[in-house]
């Protein structure tokens, strides 16, 4: 097996184990509305970014509507309304994501205790 095979097959394994960890995490239950159906996980940070693609702080776990579909209610169709709503029920891990976003745009923490919504 060739470098390049090996590497996305190791990425595949940690991609899974991510997916599993973020569903336990949530008890299986899309964080807006409860639903167990059709739950998916969702990266906050790009999983492009690779040395955050499979921390368990990048994952949330949603029904495909608050995924994908929702024009009023979505990480993917309205980010907008999704970023609002995850300031308003997780604060914490929303701040987690923007730190992050502000060091890696601005080479620097926000504030004076290093957290800032």
């Amino acid at each position: 097996m060739n470098k390049r095979r090996r590497l996305k097959r190791e990425r595949n394994k940690a991609d899974k184990l991510w997916r599993e960890k973020v569903k336990e995490r949530f008890a299986g239950k899309c964080v807006v509305c409860g639903a167990t159906q059709y739950v998916q996980c969702h990266h906050l940070l790009p999983r492009e970014l690779a040395e955050w693609r499979v921390e368990l702080e990048n994952g949330i776990l949603l029904c495909a509507s608050h995924h994908k579909y929702s024009r009023l209610l979505s990480a993917h169709k309205n980010p907008v309304a999704f970023a609002v709503w995850m300031m308003d029920n997780r604060l914490e891990q929303w701040q987690w994501a923007a730190e992050l976003v502000r060091i890696r745009l601005c080479g620097r923490s926000s504030s004076k205790n290093g957290l800032q919504g």
